[in-house]
């Protein structure tokens, strides 16, 4: 079935500018991976010895750093001791502990990634027998693949396109598949002769689109966000070109170099008269020649510390940029930091991860709001004070947490459930450790002792009386 006009238009739209942004995603996704070739200035590097160009891993580093930070841990309605049960059912459903992961670190590389909400057995993906038919699908989807236009007015997604292709259609052509994302339907699509043909469609009604991007760095103009590597690149490319030169050093100026004067190449010859390489000329370990005219010596070799001098600097520029610890970009300590240290040299660093987990939680909320009103067939408004329980983001050691818990339960006003979830317990082992307390208070041989014997009977007298 053929798409109507406006339908046809969003998708022409939004895959004419979903092919203008791939060259630059393609370049972000080399410097994550480290595979970014150098633009070389021709200066000072032959053609013939590029093969010696070294990548800097900066651009992971930087990202890393912050992703490795963000764990989400629950959703909570206000008034609620435990994490909302729906929700975390979803968000097991979906294998989400394993998927948002992927999506908060390909919004850190490319500035969005997305969270797809649609009918569980509708359109191209079943049912799985392991998973509750009524609990909706929930997908992260990657830049890659996906594209989104934006309602400035309303600051939601407008439409979003998914371009796609599986195993099958690899052999025949690329992406002949997508799924068009709109507030009132979700069209999957597939390309028959160069048109976009309608395949199956869920009309949910839902007045918004099921998709969520999850920005990093967004602006009021700038709803697509920005890479976390932006500024790292420049200076990653400097200092890559840095260690290239260093390797050129290291083969060409770290031995001391040699000269002779008064020999032509030819002269150079074994004693059967045959030419030696230039190879076994220059590493050969007693040089003589019967040229009584020649003369030979060596140079001095390169002192290459200022290869590091300069690393150092470049180092020092990003971690000043990024807020990062300079442990992190390689810089030695002659002593490891102490606990107060840590926190120091981390302050800016757990910052950035507070302010960007601030903007994944509305995100979050939003899908999940989504896939709940799927599930329950209609908005529920107390959904909208949810709220997204994050690991937290600093180091403490295990020492300082239980410190600073004790101190607190000590003032006799603060619940030992929320000690226990201060200290990064989870709500299974919540529920394991409520369990046990009530046990021991139960128990019979704590109760005789406190309570006396049961049903007012008499105690034994001591035996031999």
């Amino acid at each position: 079935m053929a798409l109507s006009a406006d339908e046809a238009d969003i998708v022409r739209r939004l895959s004419s500018l979903h092919q203008q942004q791939r060259p630059h995603l393609k370049r972000l996704d080399a410097y994550f991976e480290g595979r970014q070739r150098l633009t070389m200035l021709g200066l000072s590097i032959p053609p013939e010895l590029e093969q010696l160009e070294t990548i800097v891993g900066w651009p992971a580093t930087v990202v890393e750093a912050v992703d490795h930070r963000l764990d989400v841990e629950g959703f909570r309605l206000p008034g609620s001791p435990e994490d909302d049960d729906a929700c975390w059912k979803i968000w097991q459903a979906n294998r989400l502990g394993l998927e948002v992961p992927i999506g908060h670190l390909e919004s850190l590389i490319f500035g969005r990634s997305y969270v797809a909400v649609g009918t569980r057995g509708i359109g191209p993906v079943g049912t799985s027998p392991l998973v509750d038919p009524t609990i909706p699908l929930v997908t992260v989807e990657s830049p890659e693949e996906m594209i989104h236009e934006w309602d400035p007015r309303a600051r939601m997604v407008s439409s979003a396109l998914r371009r796609y292709s599986t195993r099958e259609t690899l052999v025949r052509r690329r992406e002949d598949l997508a799924t068009l994302y709109l507030p009132t339907s979700t069209i999957w699509l597939e390309r028959v002769s160069g048109q976009w043909n309608e395949a199956d469609r869920d009309d949910h009604g839902l007045g918004v689109t099921p998709v969520v991007p999850l920005i990093n760095q967004p602006r009021t103009n700038r709803h697509r966000g920005r890479s976390e590597m932006a500024l790292a690149i420049q200076l990653t490319d400097a200092a890559a070109r840095t260690l290239t030169n260093l390797q050129l050093a290291t083969e060409i100026l770290a031995a001391p170099q040699r000269w002779v004067f008064g020999v032509s190449k030819g002269e150079f010859a074994d004693q059967n008269g045959k030419p030696i390489p230039a190879w076994e000329t220059y590493l050969g370990s007693v040089w003589s020649h019967p040229n009584k005219d020649a003369s030979a010596g060596q140079f001095s070799a390169a002192d290459l510390r200022n290869f590091d001098t300069v690393m150092t600097l470049y180092g020092r520029l990003i971690a000043g940029l990024y807020g990062l610890p300079l442990r992190y970009m390689g810089e030695n300590t002659a002593n490891p930091p102490s606990a107060d240290g840590i926190r120091a040299d981390e302050s800016r660093l757990i910052k950035r991860v507070e302010r960007y987990a601030s903007g994944l939680s509305e995100s979050h909320e939003l899908w999940m709001r989504i896939a709940r009103r799927i599930q329950d067939g209609d908005w529920n408004m107390d959904l909208a004070r949810m709220e997204t329980r994050w690991r937290d983001p600093a180091t403490p050691t295990k020492a300082q947490q239980t410190d600073a818990v004790v101190k607190l339960w000590s003032t006799g006003r603060y619940p030992t459930e929320a000690g226990w979830e201060d200290m990064g317990v989870s709500a299974t082992r919540r529920a394991e450790l409520r369990a046990m307390l009530d046990a021991e208070q139960r128990d019979p041989l704590t109760e005789h002792l406190l309570n006396g014997p049961p049903n007012g009977q008499p105690q034994n007298a001591p035996a031999g009386g």
